[in-house]
């Protein structure tokens, strides 16, 4: 399975899911050849580091992400990637605007988290594999949505006050730690 998210500049909100979503699938024992993950942005900003503040909320994590350079979209990825999480609408209309093939495997991180509660929460989610997993989440998002909260975007924090930086890390964090239960109950 082969997870992306996807945000702007692929310096604050995306890779901050990345390594946060790494970080609890390890935690959990499932391994990088499971549940691949990457992240890429709507910009052409070719290997720029994570933001310093994003890097010190993921440090308080335990999580080392001085290596992450940022990647645009390519059509590579687009071709491979079994679920997209994005931060804002905007991203989603990017993304199936440059892969329209992308549409139906593409979510905002917050209704995919939504859904993964729900689902957990009813007991609808079979103890199968992540891909199994992934599966019925799909299947079951258009019936589930008129019965879950307006799901939120996540605001850029990028060279805001630290309290944006920590308000769009902890709905990262805890989009991540829903679908990352979902997938591997």
């Amino acid at each position: 399975m082969f997870i992306v998210t996807f945000c702007t500049g692929n310096i604050c909100r995306s890779p901050m899911a990345e390594y946060l979503m790494r970080h609890e699938l390890h935690r959990r024992g499932v391994s990088d050849d499971t549940i691949r993950l990457a992240s890429a942005g709507t910009l052409r900003l070719d290997s720029r580091p994570i933001d310093p503040q994003c890097r010190t909320l993921l440090a308080k994590d335990g999580i080392d992400a001085s290596t992450h350079r940022s990647t645009p979209l390519t059509p590579d990825i687009a071709e491979h990637a079994d679920l997209f999480l994005c931060f804002e609408e905007r991203h989603i209309e990017r993304l199936t605007m440059d892969a329209p093939a992308a549409s139906r495997k593409t979510f905002l991180i917050t209704d995919f988290a939504n859904i993964c509660d729900m689902l957990r929460d009813r007991g609808d989610l079979p103890k199968a594999t992540p891909e199994e997993s992934l599966s019925t989440i799909r299947m079951n998002a258009p019936l589930l949505r008129p019965m879950l909260p307006e799901p939120e975007e996540i605001d850029d924090p990028y060279q805001l006050d630290p309290e944006d930086y920590e308000r769009a890390h902890a709905m990262i964090k805890q989009s991540v730690n829903s679908i990352v239960s979902a997938l591997v109950a």
